[in-house]
């Protein structure tokens, strides 16, 4: 765990220092090599993403993608409708159990991804959750905020550690 913090906040760190990413731009996001990008239609998105990955309608407006043949649903990311307009996508850049390296490749990708046309700053907050019973289980959150791209960097005690990206019209 401390060299995954190590490594984290030396990634954080070097990001935040100049503070600055360039990438996507701030309403879209490329899902499973699929650009999906926030207003468009829901029958627009799902007929992209469909002949690559496994669907699942949780409730109509909410859907999870899947690698085809995942045990893990939601394993690529997930999306969210709207009057039936794409309003947030999330995407899971972390391989399953990773390994310290593997959470700060994870989080470079989506840093460098993340951004807008043109270099700007980002805002990093952090945050931890705390379980009943705190021997157990504690849940740590850094959240880093680029232009419309927010990455969640989580894990901790009784938690699996993850990276993800979200965009969204709210």
């Amino acid at each position: 765990m401390k060299k995954i913090s190590i490594g984290l906040l030396a990634l954080v760190g070097a990001f935040v220092a100049g503070s600055s990413v360039q990438g996507q731009e701030a309403d879209s996001i490329v899902l499973g090599g699929i650009l999906l990008r926030l207003g468009m239609s829901q029958n627009e998105a799902l007929a992209a993403l469909g002949p690559v990955y496994d669907l699942s309608d949780m409730d109509g407006t909410n859907w999870m993608v899947s690698r085809r043949g995942s045990s893990l649903v939601g394993d690529v990311g997930s999306m969210s409708f709207t009057d039936r307009r794409l309003v947030l996508v999330n995407k899971d850049w972390s391989p399953p159990s990773p390994t310290a390296a593997q959470l700060v490749e994870a989080l470079y990708d989506a840093l460098e991804s993340s951004g807008g046309g043109d270099w700007q700053t980002c805002r990093v907050h952090s945050r931890g959750l705390y379980g009943v019973n705190p021997d157990y289980a504690d849940l740590r959150n850094i959240r880093i905020i680029c232009g419309g791209h927010e990455i969640t960097v989580s894990g901790g005690r009784g938690f699996a550690s993850a990276v993800s990206e979200c965009i969204s019209s709210n």
